[in-house]
């Protein structure tokens, strides 16, 4: 992957997601290591968010966008 960019509750996916990098030259190249200071996620006040869109681009300039509601995967 390129990037990945996200918005919440219906903004455009302006905001880029801070990852790890690929680490090509290791027997597991997408496993994350935790040593960078870079959490697989972000925090909101509890309760803010309703949905998430998500914009993922790919090396190879193709993109694909998934939006999620808080309802369609809120465990109970």
């Amino acid at each position: 992957m390129e990037k990945i960019r996200h918005g919440l509750n219906g903004a455009a996916p302006e905001v880029k997601l801070v990852a790890e990098p690929c680490y090509d030259a290791e027997p597991q190249p997408n496993a994350l290591k935790m040593d960078q200071g870079v959490l697989p996620y972000i925090n909101q006040a509890l309760g803010s968010v309703q949905s998430v869109t998500v914009l993922v681009t790919f090396d190879d300039g193709t993109t694909e966008t998934g939006e999620y509601l808080r309802a369609a995967v809120l465990t109970p």
